[in-house]
């Protein structure tokens, strides 16, 4: 898995340079020219469409209580055991923009595996926790404040989330195993910021809150960062990313938070 990340960081860097490169080698005025090239071209027309593709990449941790049929386990890992614990990840942030009004979908898929502190009819063994997980955001809002430097957008909308956890208890017992999926949708409520300080850097953060007991009890999240104009058409993000979910239906209940440093690479156009 360690090789697998290092090799597409490798790729995606030597795309960018690449990118980045051919600005500078067709700009009169060296790396000064090149930065304000870029920053023309990622300025949207106030009143056109502005798209962004990305794809984040997302180092989580894990931390809280999954419990499932009355077997319960608390799971505890940090962003720094994502090469233990990840099996697969994939993620794709769309979002539009067209004068004030905005549409975004921000979705991605995990699948993990990891040890547990295993509670209830699990206690006095070592339980085995493998979870997929997907979950899209998916909103339109509107730019209540919008100038060249700054803007701040309200959004509504839902986050549709898939889970299938599974619990294995390693003791030779007949009824080790215990597994659930279940599929449910939240509405939710958040602002969009975006500020630029500088020519080819700005700031942005994005947050919201849902749940409200219509499928899950509460889940909330808050993502904040730097936005940095790469070169034409090409943009990066750097932030911290922060999900928590409490969920509880029937068999199975979700109290989890996932957290981590989050990269994303993307197109603009």
């Amino acid at each position: 898995m360690k090789t697998k990340i290092t090799s597409l960081a490798l790729v995606l860097t030597s795309v960018l340079a690449g990118a980045q490169a051919g600005e500078i080698s067709h700009s009169d005025g060296g790396i000064a020219n090149t930065q304000d090239k870029a920053v023309q071209e990622q300025t949207q027309d106030k009143d056109g469409w502005d798209f962004r593709i990305g794809l984040p990449i997302w180092i989580s941790g894990t931390k809280g209580t999954v419990g499932v049929r009355k077997r319960e386990v608390h799971v505890d890992d940090s962003f720094s055991d994502v090469l233990d614990t990840l099996d697969f990840t994939a993620a794709l942030n769309l979002e539009i923009r067209k004068g004030r009004f905005l549409f975004f979908s921000d979705g991605l898929y995990l699948k993990t595996s990891t040890d547990g502190a295993p509670r209830g009819l699990f206690s006095g063994g070592n339980v085995a926790y493998d979870q997929k997980l997907a979950f899209d955001d998916l909103a339109i809002g509107y730019a209540v404040v919008k100038n060249d430097c700054f803007s701040l957008e309200a959004f509504a909308g839902a986050q549709l989330v898939y889970l299938e956890p599974k619990l294995t208890l390693s003791l030779p017992i007949a009824d080790r195993t215990a597994s659930a999926s279940k599929f449910w949708a939240d509405p939710i409520v958040g602002v969009f910021l975006n500020y630029r300080f500088h020519k080819v850097l700005g700031f942005y953060t994005k947050a919201d809150v849902g749940g409200f007991d219509v499928s899950s009890r509460l889940t909330w999240q808050v993502e904040g960062g730097l936005d940095w104009a790469i070169a034409r058409n090409f943009y990066a993000r750097l932030a911290y990313r922060y999900l928590n979910t409490d969920y509880e239906k029937g068999q199975l209940s979700y109290n989890v938070s996932i957290h981590g440093p989050q990269l994303e690479l993307g197109l603009r156009f």
